[in-house]
């Protein structure tokens, strides 16, 4: 589970890093402009829907270990 964990945050970081490095030429660009656009709401909604499942797991397992009625 690691190794998928590492595969996909270095996926987001890839992605981003080439944004941030290329927005001034991709703004130039008209073409290009709402391309970069979907990509980058994409990656962003990838990495808050990650986020969340991150956070979530644990607080979700708890939760379910919890018994439902008081004893």
């Amino acid at each position: 589970m690691a190794n998928a964990k590492n595969i996909k945050q270095n996926n987001i970081y890839l992605i981003y890093k080439y944004f941030i490095k290329n927005k001034n030429i991709h703004q130039r660009s008209t073409k290009r402009l709402g391309q970069r656009h979907h990509l980058e709401r994409a990656a962003s909604a990838f990495k808050l829907s990650y986020m969340l499942t991150v956070i979530a797991t644990p607080l979700v397992r708890r939760v379910l270990s919890f018994p439902l009625a008081p004893a």
